[in-house]
């Protein structure tokens, strides 16, 4: 089975719109593993199922709040990798709805092998991928070590979640200086 990764998107947009049409793409997808459901919106109904175009072997959808303004949050999962390209096509296809809105998303792997966080706007989209995070804490080892399972896994959040903002904070400067750049 393929390693899965999730790809937390917050689409922050004042128009009502954007939040409707989001709504509209997922709000009734019924089955947890519609690829199609999810693709479609985006790339078309001739969509031809190509991995180059979405970036990972599949991507589905596994929560999300749809339909509030502000902001709209989806969590993705796809296998084996972020699913950048949907991610960039997705931006691309919401600027062309409102030129305002912004996609940030953060994202992690099962298995703890990256972390990752990208920024998306009318000017531009840009991503970032850390591959020396945290040791991950085990329940088992902790207890064999006499130390404090419960404060390590903390911690172990903590610093993921830290790798994970800092990379989001650099993808916005990316995007911004594009702006300054036009």
């Amino acid at each position: 089975m393929a390693n899965h990764v999730w790809t937390r998107t917050i689409i922050n947009s004042d128009k009502e719109e954007v939040h409707s049409k989001l709504l509209e793409w997922y709000g009734e997808i019924k089955q947890h593993h519609d690829v199609k459901g999810v693709v479609e919106p985006i790339f078309g109904k001739d969509w031809d199922y190509d991995i180059n175009l979405i970036g990972s072997k599949w991507i589905v959808i596994e929560d999300s709040t749809l339909g509030d303004a502000p902001d709209t949050e989806i969590n993705f999962c796809s296998a084996w990798s972020p699913p950048i390209e949907f991610m960039e096509e997705f931006t691309a296809t919401l600027v062309a709805i409102d030129d305002t809105v912004t996609v940030e998303f953060t994202g992690d792997e099962e298995s703890d092998d990256f972390w990752f966080a990208g920024y998306g706007s009318k000017n531009g989209f840009h991503w970032g991928e850390d591959e020396d995070g945290p040791e991950r804490p085990f329940e088992e080892e902790c207890e064999e070590d006499g130390t404090d399972y419960d404060e390590l896994i903390d911690e172990f959040y903590d610093e993921c979640w830290s790798i994970q903002s800092n990379i989001l904070s650099m993808c916005k400067k990316k995007v911004e200086e594009n702006d300054k750049d036009n």
